[in-house]
């Protein structure tokens, strides 16, 4: 594992706001135009809008194997499946933006987490083994005060005989991790025990311990104010969840006053049902772990609980590229997902033969 640390320089100030405070007149930005990599995919154009540059914008671009299989850059409902899009094949590239926000399942957007490590497999022929590196970009993937906007591009431009993989960061540094292992497991194991050992080094970054638990305070106070914790951490005390904007009906200005004032007079007895509410059903699946052990595997270990095929056979190539199957932890074998107005649809067995399944 090595380190790759860049960092942007201090933002110039431009000298058409030189005299300005602030302005976000459309009459006071240049005009900007990107045409699009693929001349056919306009998913990579940047023309549609004025934008104002600064040196602060990070990108970094890494030439890949052509048509390689990556795997990760989540969190995001691919339709391209496990297999990252590296725009081979007929297909139009990868853009992961690299923004968690509270969104419903929309095909091909970034959703509720940002997950910045992909893993690259590949195959070789001559000694028949695979062998798997991991690149985790840690610098925005630490609490907020550390992240910044970013997008991932996963392409492949014409007619170049490599593929490519783009960082574009808006400030921030670049903190890359590369991991090398002879499976996608071991890769994800030694990810795990790195971030232990960095994070340790932060410590003094960490939120104090109060405030690490309590997206549960919702469960008891979603609607306004409640002892039921001490931090609400959710969008739901916003105005019509605009951010900065708290709600002044269910979380009025008096009744934050006055909630803050009380809480330290709280005796513990008069929390024990609410703690109890929230500890119970933690408790309840550390008792049962029978009952969760790809969950608990993946707790332990540091793996993903849904697992492509590569991660527990790395050495069936013709594997890689399957994207209608996928395993439950290490055991459960999940049948190929069902095309719409389709009565029938063709799957594979892993193992070559050497695994035996159960219905």
């Amino acid at each position: 594992m090595s380190p790759l640390r860049l960092r942007s320089g201090l933002p110039a100030a431009p000298s058409l706001t030189r005299n300005l405070c602030s302005t976000t007149r459309i009459s006071s930005l240049p005009p900007t135009h990107i045409p699009p990599v693929i001349s056919a995919d306009n998913s990579t154009a940047l023309d549609s809008f004025p934008l104002l540059f600064e040196d602060q914008c990070l990108q970094l671009t890494s030439a890949l194997s052509l048509g390689t299989n990556i795997y990760g850059l989540g969190e995001v409902f691919a339709s391209s499946g496990f297999r990252g899009d590296v725009s081979t094949d007929g297909c139009v590239a990868t853009i992961q933006t690299m923004w968690a926000r509270h969104f419903s399942d929309h095909v091909d957007q970034n959703s509720y987490d940002s997950h910045l490590i992909y893993l690259e497999h590949r195959y070789n022929a001559t000694t028949k083994c695979s062998q798997t590196h991991g690149v985790f970009l840690f610098s925005h993937a630490v609490p907020l005060s550390y992240t910044a906007g970013s997008d991932i591009i996963l392409l492949t431009p014409p007619p170049s005989n490599v593929s490519l993989v783009e960082y574009r960061l808006i400030g921030g540094t670049l903190d890359l991790y590369f991991f090398s292992r002879p499976s996608p497991q071991k890769v994800i194991e030694y990810l795990n025990e790195t971030r232990e050992q960095v994070q340790r080094m932060r410590d003094a970054d960490i939120p104090l311990e109060g405030a690490l638990r309590f997206s549960l305070s919702l469960i008891v106070a979603y609607e306004g104010l409640r002892d039921g914790q001490v931090i609400w951490n959710n969008i739901n005390l916003y105005h019509a969840m605009r951010d900065f904007m708290v709600d002044p009906v269910s979380f009025s200005p008096e009744g934050l006053t006055q909630h803050a004032d009380h809480r330290p007079h709280v005796e513990r007895k008069e929390q024990e049902p609410t703690l109890s509410q929230l500890c119970d059903p933690l408790n309840v699946r550390v008792k049962r772990t029978t009952l969760y052990t790809p969950f608990a595997n993946a707790l332990k270990l540091g793996s993903s609980s849904v697992l492509a095929f590569c991660y527990e056979f790395p050495d069936e190539h013709e594997l890689f590229a399957v994207d209608r199957q996928f395993l439950v932890g290490r055991d459960i074998l999940v049948a190929p997902v069902l095309t719409p107005n389709v009565s029938t649809v063709e799957g594979v067995f892993p193992g070559q033969g050497l695994v035996t399944w159960r219905d």
